[in-house]
């Protein structure tokens, strides 16, 4: 909602359910190959090494990810063009 003086705060938002992560497996090549799919619900304890999660541990790195890539834009002067810019490069 709005703060005390009437401006909006920044919500951010992210998925955070039925993600697909990478697990590991002790002493396994190769264990989040494409040949290997899990079906939702699968674990690594089912011996995939691919499985679908859930929560704050998922959502984070995704709104960390985006951050970063946002950072970046302007960074390498994207803003206001749309096209890299020397000139207008800034950092956030």
């Amino acid at each position: 909602g709005p703060t005390e003086d009437d401006r909006i705060k920044p919500d951010i938002v992210a998925p955070g359910r039925t993600l697909l992560s990478a697990g590991a497996r002790q002493n396994k090549v190769g264990e989040c190959d494409d040949n290997e799919r899990p079906k939702v619900g699968d674990t690594i304890k089912n011996n995939v090494g691919l499985s679908f999660s859930q929560g704050t541990s998922m959502a984070s790195p995704v709104v960390a990810g985006t951050a970063a890539l946002v950072r970046q834009y302007f960074q390498d002067g994207y803003y206001p063009s749309g096209k890299p810019n020397a000139p207008d490069a800034m950092t956030p």
